[in-house]
């Protein structure tokens, strides 16, 4: 190939590029100029180039770059599309032109191979068959690339030659690229060019199809006017087509009419084609032969797994064994072999037998054309050494023994449909990364591992009695008492201390009397989690009875008797809804086994870094911004697939994802984000910090809340009901409403009077026409907020749906798990939150679980009984089957599933540590460092204790804190001076005397209520400043259930006792002031007290402390405040806590605390903390 080594323009310095282009540019119509070329590590690629040209017209020019960009990008990212759609490995520009680099391997433009090829090549030899064979393969890729162009409401409009990439070999590897003509159906205006085909006729996906139907005519050797022209039978079109092959022509020409035209489709009647085609070729029904060898060992073990009845030398009983082995669909396997890629075998329902080439006569190559055996197993291959797997049809296969095979084998050979095929397919199959592979069983491991858990909340239970308001034993009446006792069950103890767990009946009392008590239960005899009973009752905890030192009895309480079930057990009443969580997830993990970008994204997210070339807007929004969001936003916008971004307290994290949202609306109206987090109220809080930025954008978004039925909260406006109820009225005011026939006027009128109400019959036309108009906004949305569990996710990955930008908030609170339909429902994601904050719910067991292997292969085992088959796929099997076989593997496994529990912590963690190692490489991730709601010195308290003094206030902020007095102040400043931070020091029962009964002791666990006395002291001591535009707000927080119960019966049920209260507004809730920490994070309030509780004896970390040694809640606690912040608890004992444990692992876990200690101090010295002890609270001297 003659080469230079450069060309005009910087970019292209880095190619060795061929001298001639294949395509010159075309500046009227936009066509790019095709170069071959070879980069810097050897690889081919081809090279579009839009070269700069002087006067008007270039921003038109790099508006089609980008287009394509954009579109390349967007496509890359979609599940499958590496096998059919061109890989983009560069794209830029310089002052010579804009370029796009693609991935050649070893294929070249379909044109170029057609013009060079031999007159030998199959491609210019259609009329073989096994050319054609191949042909209608790599057109069936073709269809794949067109369906999912199509999918993501893509058109393609210049389907040719020049828009295929292949090699000309003889496996199957079409590539469609071409995409600068590609145009958007629903952003037609945003698009650069006109929206006709290059032939004139209007684009869409019917003429998509023509153009693939044509250029597939040519390819076949068909002449195009006789395949158009009707009056020609499809079997006299050409001599060399069948008749379905010239049928399918003309349906994607449109010569004849489908009632359905899409990707699905064309792929179907190309594979009826390819075994028609098939089996044409081997002169017969297309069958797969396979030659028996029955010897030695062999016919021994065919013997013996005919429990001895056939005889040793009886070839045809021993084909007939064979045959019925085999005739109930067997199944061919790729097994792991060390001296080559893989071996076959075929799994009958008895034996499973070991394929090799056939060898016809010694000393002559072997053939796939007939597969031999002369072997068999009667043990299943563990699935851990299972690449891969084909499902064949009993009757595709051609038994024999070797006699048979000899004489046949001459007359046969060349007509035969051959193994090496589906060799093909599973090395196909088993093609994906064997790290990604791993990463994949990662994820399925701690999705098991959550159902484990599910599993360990099931309790045995007799049942004692069973009586009616009146004690009788058999009347039916509105209430039913049943008198329980939790009941022993080896193998559920045996799961629960496998996973670090008491058994089952140790717990009952604390879950149903207990600071996390559960107060609604099901009665059930299903033993599998994921499986329900109809006689399934619902039944409340009422109370404990015990007599004496009699076994304790628990009386629940419910409107229906229980059925006679054997092995009774009480479930949490939400298992339904854990259940169906957990399907999801276990859904979206089946998709992402076909991911790979997403799969390689999870596991090194540096191994693929491209630049969307995309500016972010210098405006008056963009100016606005600090300066540590105006650096991310610019990142964010320049950086695909991936971008992190850690948002410490009170930085504005939600401002940064609204300029994202409105720069990407103001560069493309139909544009489609996915606005998520992990719960409800974390999308709420985003979707109505966004309301008012788009409540009068020009463009008018279409915006939509997707939200569960059975939650019963307000989600406002833009509920998908809501906005389904709008769009109706629109319509039915619209004129073409009005100019429409009475019949769909009437079902029109339906629709609208059936919103929000629900049918008597749920599969009505009304029902359906509704759902139909619901997920139609969903899927046409501009913005849509959901959950990460959202029903919505798991409908749009059944569609395939996909979104510009998916932006998920709070993603340090979800797990890899929750994460995953989200992440694959885009090819930009952006993951905010703060790991420093709380954990994802539960992830805490798991986490430990998984650092010790053998505990969690013992779970594995003692728990799989447990799971039901809804809650498995085969991802889980295969663990299991490790565990069963070989563990050697295991460790790691354990290990690589950890990082995808936390997955944005490890993620943003190892790219700081990048940041650290190599300050010059790209960055993927940025913290946020200014924050813009604490006071000053709550902020330094925070930044030192938990952000290695990186988080700072801004300067406008500190100016405008420092100028406005605080919202409340103390009315005796004796008792309660006024200061931004204020610690009330209680006293340490260790070294009080008198002082009994710990916080420890109580029971219930866990509350103390001295400290609830502080609290009220506090309240009735605070007086509101009068001149404050809006009620100032105050939270009540604790990090224990029991806590913020009693502070409730304190403070929110007795209001009336806090005149205070009357000017503050609640922030935990709408009529709330207490809550724990957990219901906060993400939230905020003007002032915030915080009950920390713990005060015991105890020395070592952990008991002493609990969660006050746990960073993440206590990080949340003191964040909260806005202005004013108290913290009620006792400093010697933390102290002496902290001195009793120096040097010990548990402290530098909790190292956090001293540096809190010293904040404190610190703020002290400087006066804008005080520390009063509890007696100068409460007047005491």
């Amino acid at each position: 190939m003659k080469s230079k080594s450069r060309r005009k323009g910087a970019f292209l310095a880095a190619y060795k590029l061929e001298d001639r282009d294949l395509q010159k540019a075309d500046r009227k119509s936009g066509r790019p100029a095709l170069t071959l070329g070879v980069d810097e590590s050897g690889n081919h690629v081809l090279i579009k180039s839009w070269p700069r040209t002087a006067g008007e017209g270039q921003d038109d020019l790099r508006e089609l770059w980008q287009h394509e960009v954009r579109h390349l990008y967007r496509l890359g990212g979609y599940p499958g599309a590496a096998a059919s759609i061109a890989t983009l490995l560069q794209a830029g520009f310089d002052d010579a032109g804009f370029y796009l680099v693609l991935d050649l391997g070893q294929r070249q433009p379909l044109a170029m191979l057609l013009q060079h090829r031999q007159a030998g090549h199959w491609l210019k030899n259609p009329r073989i068959t096994r050319n054609r064979l191949l042909l209608w393969q790599n057109l069936s890729q073709i269809a794949s690339a067109l369906e999912i162009l199509h999918d993501q409401g893509l058109l393609h409009r210049n389907i040719d030659q020049w828009s295929i990439l292949a090699s000309g070999g003889e496996e199957p590897d079409f590539q469609l690229t071409g995409f600068e003509w590609s145009l958007r159906l629903a952003g037609a205006a945003n698009t650069p060019s006109a929206t006709r085909t290059k032939s004139g006729a209007p684009a869409s996906f019917v003429e998509d199809w023509r153009a693939f139907g044509e250029l597939a005519a040519v390819l076949l050797g068909a002449d195009v006017k006789r395949v158009v022209d009707l009056r020609i039978v499809p079997s006299d079109v050409a001599e060399h087509l069948t008749s379905a092959e010239v049928r399918l022509l003309r349906q994607l020409i449109r010569i004849e009419r489908l009632d359905r035209l899409d990707g699905e489709i064309v792929r179907l009647r190309i594979q009826d084609i390819l075994r028609e085609v098939g089996a044409s070729a081997a002169g017969r029904e297309a069958k797969f032969h396979l030659v028996f060898r029955f010897a030695g060992a062999f016919a021994q073990r065919i013997r013996e797994a005919s429990g001895n009845d056939i005889e040793i030398n009886d070839t045809d009983a021993m084909l007939a064994f064979v045959r019925a082995d085999l005739g109930d669909a067997p199944l061919l396997l790729a097994i792991k072999n060390d001296a080559q890629a893989f071996r076959l075998t075929l799994a009958g329902t008895i034996l499973t037998y070991s394929l090799s080439q056939y060898v016809q006569r010694p000393g002559t190559p072997g053939t796939w054309e007939m597969a031999y055996c002369e072997r068999a197993e009667t043990s299943e291959a563990a699935a851990v050494n299972i690449l891969g797997q084909i499902q064949l049809e009993a009757r595709s296969l051609e038994i024999m023994d070797q006699r048979e095979a000899g004489a046949r084998f001459p007359r046969l050979r060349g007509k035969l449909s051959s193994w090496e095929q589906l060799r093909r397919d599973l090395d196909a199959e088993q093609s994906k990364p064997d790290r990604a592979k791993r990463v994949h069983q990662a994820l399925a491991l701690t999705q098991f591992l959550e159902a484990l858990y599910a599993a360990a909340d099931v309790y045995p239970v007799d049942i004692r009695q069973v009586v009616d308001a009146h004690g009788a034993l058999d009347a039916d009446g509105e209430e039913i008492f049943v008198a329980m006792t939790p009941r022993p069950d080896v193998e559920r103890d045996a799961l629960s201390v496998a996973l670090g767990l008491r058994p089952p009946a140790k717990r009952f009392e604390d879950v149903i009397m207990g600071d996390a008590r559960i107060e609604d239960w099901v009665l059930t005899e299903a033993r599998q989690i994921g499986d329900r009973e109809t006689s399934d009752t619902a039944w409340k905890f009422s109370r404990k009875e015990q007599n004496g030192a009699a076994e304790p009895t628990y009386i629940f309480v419910g409107s229906d008797r229980p059925a006679n079930i054997r092995d009774a057990a009480l479930v949490p009443a939400d298992f339904v809804g854990r259940d169906i969580q957990l399907r999801r997830r276990l859904r979206a993990l089946r998709a992402l086994a076909d991911h790979s970008e997403l799969l390689r994204m999870l596991d090194d997210p540096r191994s693929r870094i491209l630049d969307s070339h995309e500016t972010v807007k210098s405006d008056e929004r963009f100016a606005a911004l600090d300066d540590s969001k105006r650096t991310a936003l610019a990142a964010i916008i320049s950086t695909i697939p991936l971008y992190l971004v850690q948002g410490p307290p009170g930085v504005g994290k939600t401002r940064l994802v609204r300029d994202l949202v409105l720069d990407t609306l103001s560069d493309n109206s139909s544009a489609r984000l996915l606005l998520t987090a992990q719960s409800n109220a974390a999308v709420n809080h985003l979707m109505d910090e966004l309301a008012d930025a788009l409540e009068n954008h020009p463009r008018e978004p279409v915006i939509v809340r997707s939200q569960s039925k059975d939650n019963k909260d307000d989600a406002g406006s833009f509920e998908v009901v809501r906005q389904t109820e709008t769009l109706l009225a629109k319509l039915a005011g619209s004129p073409l409403v009005a100019d429409a026939p009475a019949r769909l006027q009437k079902q029109l009128s339906d629709l609208r009077q059936s919103i929000g109400i629900k049918p008597k019959e749920d599969r009505s036309s009304v029902t359906q026409g509704r759902q139909a108009m619901e997920a139609l906004l969903v899927r046409g949305a501009n913005l849509l907020f959901a959950t990460t569990n959202s029903p919505e996710l798991e409908r749009l990955l059944d569609e395939r749906g996909q979104f510009d930008w998916v932006m998920v908030e709070e993603a340090g609170k979800a797990t890899g798990g929750e994460l995953l339909a989200p992440l694959l429902l885009s090819y930009r994601r952006l993951m905010i939150g703060d790991h420093k904050q709380l954990a994802p719910f539960g992830s805490e067991r798991v986490v430990q679980l998984l650092a010790d292997p053998a505990a969690v292969a013992e779970a594995l085992d003692a728990g799989a009984e447990f799971i039901g088959r809804s809650l498995r796929d085969l991802a889980t099997e295969e663990i299991l089957d490790e565990v069963d076989t070989d563990q050697s593997d295991f460790p790691a496994l354990c290990a690589l599933a950890l990082g995808q529990i936390l997955l944005f912590e490890r993620m943003i963690e190892d790219e700081f540590k990048v940041h650290k190692t190599k300050p010059k490489a790209r960055r993927l991730a940025q913290r946020l460092t200014l924050q813009h709601r604490m006071h000053p010195a709550l902020a330094e308290v925070v930044s030192h204790s938990f952000y290695d003094n990186e988080l700072k206030t801004h300067d406008e902020a500190a100016a405008r804190i420092s100028g406005t007095p605080a919202p409340v102040s103390s009315s005796d400043t004796k008792r309660l001076p006024n200061a931004p931070l204020i610690f009330v020091d209680m006293p340490w029962i260790q070294a009080t005397i008198g002082m009994k009964g710990g916080d420890a002791e109580r029971r219930p666990r866990w509350h103390n209520p001295a400290e609830v006395d502080a609290v009220r002291e506090i309240l009735s001591l605070l007086k509101v400043r009068p001149d404050l535009e809006k009620p100032a707000t105050l939270a009540v927080l604790s990090p224990y259930s029991e806590q913020v119960r009693r502070l409730k019966v304190a403070i929110d049920d007795r209001r009336d006792n806090f005149t205070v209260l009357s000017a503050l507004a609640p922030a935990v809730a709408a009529d709330q002031y207490c809550g724990t920490v957990d219901s906060f994070q993400g939230n905020e309030a003007d002032v915030v007290i915080v009950s920390l509780v713990r005060n015991n004896h105890h020395a070592s970390i952990r008991r002493a402390l609990g969660f006050l040694s746990d960073p993440r809640r206590m990080n949340v606690l003191l964040s909260r405040a806005k202005s004013n912040l108290f913290v009620v608890g006792s400093l010697n004992f933390v102290r002496e806590t902290i001195a009793s444990n120096v040097g010990t692992d548990a402290l530098q876990e909790a190292a956090f605390l001293s540096r809190f200690l010293d904040a404190l101090e610190t703020q002290r010295q400087r006066g804008k903390a005080v520390i009063i002890p509890a007696e100068r609270l409460v007047g005491r001297k």
